[in-house]
């Protein structure tokens, strides 16, 4: 089949439209949750998608100093910049607690904007070596209501999970769950005053708790990053972190959900619904696994399944609201033959949270890759570094279990030479970024909408 596209270099360069994303953004708050090392780096890497120029200010409260600090920095049009943190300042760094809350100092940094950009924090140690990237979502996209279930840490290792207000003293209910079952419920308040002390939940690892999850309710928006300090994946200690996706708002009623995804790398996907619910999981091979929400829980439930040697699955749940993510490691093989160790979470997005529009992407590791997600009308309409996609040669991967409705596209980025990628549909995408750097795994969603 031939596919004849009458457009010039130049008319694609003038119609990459802004993307509609609402991850991207003018105002972002984060941390860096972990514990002491010898030899780790924080940082953030900023994109600007506009053809003007942004002027970013970082704040943050000194640790060493006990005092507010500021820096600000340029963001060249479709460039980025990258910001790195002294860790003496804004990495706290002593937990101890069974599923606990604690006080620690203050621990937000915010960014600012004068034009929308994307934010992505980065966690790296050279020894031993660690490796995390994810998405810090804008404050526009943040919400009251989140559900987080980790991976289970190893012996003597943690679970945090930082709490983070905006410019509002913020109610919160805490509740836990371990396998489903209510543990204990806390009511708590966020101070929102700059220098004011934080609230982190610490959860050590204990055999009594395996299988926890958390549900926070707030009344004000939040952000909330998740991390462990150390899971054992293929014999090494891997750290993981993100910030995950809040619930999706009741106020409209539910809503069908439908999420997919391909299987490389990964291990694990955690659903979590609102409510009773009916999940249904459809593989590649037509094979079905149906599992029904207890009866007796009427609050967000998790649940988690690991995956077969299917290469792809697609997840119903009608008339629910859910977030999900997946846990992705080296159990399973990848398209691209490179060689890691290490291990993921992103966020896993239904096609009710798709973007569109240009996405300004750092290439940032020693191998790389981009996994798309798009309808089958929209693949060929979906731009990569100013070139229609098939000119890269993406492996293609037509979605069986959609019945053939969505494909999912792979394209080796180690091919690309400049510091940038720009990516861009008038259509509706999800795409994930994936990096190996000294061997270990790294991802993030490129960004979404609630």
């Amino acid at each position: 089949m031939k596919y004849l596209f009458l457009i010039s270099l130049y008319l694609i360069q003038s119609s990459l439209n802004v993307a509609a994303t609402g991850t991207i953004g003018t105002e972002f708050v984060l941390s860096f949750p972990n514990i002491k090392l010898n030899n780790d780096h924080y940082k953030i890497f900023c994109s600007n998608d506009n053809y003007d120029y942004a002027s970013i200010v970082v704040k943050w409260w000194s640790l060493k100093d006990k005092e507010t600090k500021t820096d600000n920095f340029t963001i060249t049009p479709l460039g980025y910049n990258e910001y790195i943190f002294d860790k003496t300042e804004v990495v706290f760094t002593s937990y101890s607690g069974y599923a606990e809350v604690i006080y620690i100092p203050e621990n937000r940094i915010t960014i600012s904007s004068n034009i929308p950009i994307r934010v992505v924090a980065n966690f790296y140690s050279f020894d031993p070596i660690f490796n995390n990237i994810h998405l810090v979502p804008s404050i526009e996209s943040l919400g009251k209501n989140y559900m987080i279930q980790l991976p289970e840490p190893d012996v003597d290792q943690f679970q945090l999970i930082q709490l983070l207000p905006l410019e509002i003293d913020t109610k919160i209910e805490l509740t836990h769950y371990v396998n489903g079952v209510l543990l204990v419920k806390s009511d708590l308040v966020l101070q929102s005053a700059f220098g004011s002390e934080q609230l982190t939940l610490v959860r050590q690892q204990s055999n009594l708790t395996v299988n926890s999850s958390f549900l926070i309710e707030s009344d004000q928006p939040i952000a909330v990053v998740a991390a462990v300090t150390c899971k054992i994946i293929s014999y090494n200690c891997i750290y993981l972190s993100f910030m995950p996706q809040a619930l999706p708002s009741y106020a409209n009623g539910m809503v069908d959900s439908k999420i997919f995804s391909l299987t490389d790398y990964t291990s694990i996907v955690t659903l979590l619904p609102r409510g009773e619910a009916s999940i249904n999981i459809v593989g590649a091979n037509g094979y079905e696994i149906t599992q029904s929400m207890p009866d007796h829980i009427n609050t967000p439930y998790n649940y988690q399944f690991t995956l077969s040697d299917e290469v792809e699955y697609l997840i119903n749940l009608p008339n629910v609201s859910v977030t999900a993510s997946r846990h992705f490691t080296d159990k399973f093989g990848s398209t691209f033959s490179y060689y890691f160790s290490g291990s993921c979470i992103t966020n896993l997005l239904p096609v009710s949270g798709f973007i569109t529009g240009r996405h300004l992407i750092p290439l940032t590791g020693d191998q790389k890759y981009l996994e798309i997600y798009t309808d089958l009308k929209n693949m060929y309409n979906i731009i990569l570094d100013y070139k229609y996609i098939y000119y890269w040669n993406p492996h293609v991967k037509n979605l069986l279990s959609t019945d053939f409705e969505y494909v999912a596209l792979l394209v080796d980025l180690t091919q690309f030479q400049d510091p940038t990628i720009l990516l861009y549909s008038s259509g509706r995408y999800m795409a994930y970024f994936f990096n190996i750097w000294n061997g270990r795994l790294g991802c993030y969603e490129i960004g979404y909408n609630n």
